[in-house]
């Protein structure tokens, strides 16, 4: 097969397929809506049922993001004051003697300790706010 046919084939096919799978997925799209419509008793209960859903999905929605930022926010409050203990005790000669590297780890590990604190801070925050007891 010579190139030039090879060249121009190419296209052609790709453009044929893509069209093909964006006229399937109207049809689809078309066929399974017709197919709820007529389970359903009216038309008006569909739509309602439609709505409920979006609501409910915002809804959640919400709440995942409220849940997300309190979590961040308590990670981020809490390496803020594990670098800050960590700062105190390196200012006030706590790791004095023992070299960097004992003091730049305990400051990481502070960070990381007091970090994980304050997510789980934020998680009882959340629980409490949302009214839930587990």
């Amino acid at each position: 097969m010579r190139p030039e046919i090879l060249g121009i084939f190419i296209p052609i096919v790709f453009l044929i397929g893509l069209f093909s799978v964006i006229a399937l997925n109207i049809i689809l799209k078309y066929k399974s809506k017709n197919l709820i419509a007529s389970r359903m008793d009216s038309l008006d209960e569909w739509y309602k049922a439609e709505a409920q859903v979006k609501v409910v999905r915002a809804e959640a929605r919400a709440g995942r993001n409220r849940g997300t930022g309190l979590r961040i926010c308590g990670l981020v409050i809490g390496f803020g004051l594990g670098v800050f203990l960590g700062c105190v005790i390196i200012a006030c000669g706590g790791a004095s003697g023992h070299g960097r590297f004992v003091g730049t780890f305990m400051m990481i590990s502070l960070a990381m300790i007091c970090g994980g604190a304050g997510m789980i801070g934020a998680y009882f925050l959340e629980r409490r706010l949302d009214g839930k007891s587990k």
